[in-house]
């Protein structure tokens, strides 16, 4: 299995210098309509782990078929330290910034993360295409609720409908590319390695578009352009939840035994990677907390906001409000009421004596509460 599916782009994303030609752009309405179809049947009608299981394989196999078709766009490898902006990252001291971009580059190398240069909205395709056949195969074989199976797949359509937004008819036709074929498991271990791995392939992927939509609402002068805009990125944001159920479907056990310490080997430290690792993540973190002031700045105060400008920023923050809410829960799931490898980094750099460790659980708690506050001068 080809587990080094790219995480394009190493800036935020406001646009895409260069869009999709017209061949390419009827592929990603023809994804989108396929993945839309998928996700309405999974709330519709398919009601037994069979019916999910031949729906998903399905999709999974049109969608390699449609790969096929897809161009291979030229991709340059980019170097962390040569492109990111210690300003855009909030950080002044040299030092820091080392340090920080020396961890980025680890946790690239553990979750099998390709940085490339330019990305463009037909590498993006690529991507999207190439990330969710093969987690959408994968999901058809493992225990997932469905509804977040669906979130996933309506995460897929979002980031396809976004790129349809990406044309241009000037944009030249490549030579078509054939995906790598699957490897056969070798045992439970790499299956879950394998999993948690992809997972967090479509959890950035969702990430980076979210982000995407995120700045381009903000940035719209149009207010309905704003809403669908909105509207996207809370259909990625969602399917970032689903995305992590995904990556952590198997028991406790396993994740202490097997995916805990994989972290902690890959990292160089006692305290593994935690999310304020991932760079994506940070990007939206960024996006997120630019969001109120700049529409608000934009359109007026909240007070005379359009009901529908009012409905989609609240149902992002609604929607952010749940994702923490169901980190909670998976925190708890992997490993009860121990703290985050973040709680137990800070208390390693910490120059006090303190016995006391915040639980992972506690922490999102904490986090959860931010959102609540957003959401009270929302009302």
């Amino acid at each position: 299995m080809r587990t080094e599916v790219s995480n394009l782009g190493v800036l935020p994303i406001e646009a895409f210098d260069a869009g999709l030609d017209s061949h390419h752009a009827a592929l990603a309405s023809e994804s989108s309509g396929l993945l839309a179809g998928v996700a309405q049947r999974l709330d519709e009608s398919l009601s037994t782990p069979g019916d999910i299981s031949a729906e998903l394989s399905s999709a999974a196999e049109a969608l390699r078929t449609t790969i096929r078709d897809v161009a291979a766009p030229t991709r340059i490898a980019a170097e962390l330290r040569q492109v990111l902006d210690p300003i855009a990252l909030g950080i002044d001291d040299p030092e820091a910034f080392n340090a920080l971009v020396g961890v980025f580059e680890r946790y690239d190398v553990y979750f099998g993360t390709k940085r490339l240069m330019d990305p463009d909205a037909q590498s993006m395709l690529v991507q999207t295409l190439e990330t969710a056949s093969v987690v959408l195969a994968d999901i058809a074989c493992c225990m997932m609720e469905s509804n977040e199976i669906r979130s996933v797949v309506d995460g897929f359509a979002a980031v396809t409908e976004s790129l349809c937004d990406r044309v241009s008819a000037d944009s030249p036709v490549a030579q078509s590319v054939q995906p790598s074929a699957a490897a056969p498991e070798s045992d439970l271990k790499s299956t879950v390695l394998r999993r948690w791995r992809l997972g967090h392939h479509a959890f950035n992927l969702f990430t980076t578009f979210a982000t995407r939509e995120l700045r381009l609402a903000y940035a719209s002068e149009d207010e309905e352009q704003a809403i669908r805009h909105l509207h996207l990125a809370t259909r990625c944001l969602r399917a970032t939840t689903s995305a992590m159920w995904y990556a952590e479907a198997s028991p406790r056990n396993v994740y202490a035994n097997w995916i805990r310490p994989s972290m902690v080997e890959a990292s160089g430290k006692d305290s593994g990677f935690s999310g304020t690792d991932n760079l994506e993540f940070r990007w939206f973190r960024f996006a997120e907390d630019a969001l109120m002031s700049s529409l608000t700045a934009r359109f007026d105060g909240v007070e005379v906001w359009s009901n529908g400008l009012y409905a989609a920023v609240w149902g992002f923050v609604e929607t952010r409000h749940l994702d923490l809410e169901h980190h909670a829960l998976l925190a708890e799931k992997v490993v009860g009421q121990e703290p985050s490898l973040l709680a137990i980094r800070r208390q390693e750099q910490s120059t006090r004596n303190s016995s006391t460790v915040v639980s992972a659980v506690q922490a999102l708690r904490m986090l959860t509460k931010r959102v609540i506050d957003v959401k009270a001068e929302l009302q």
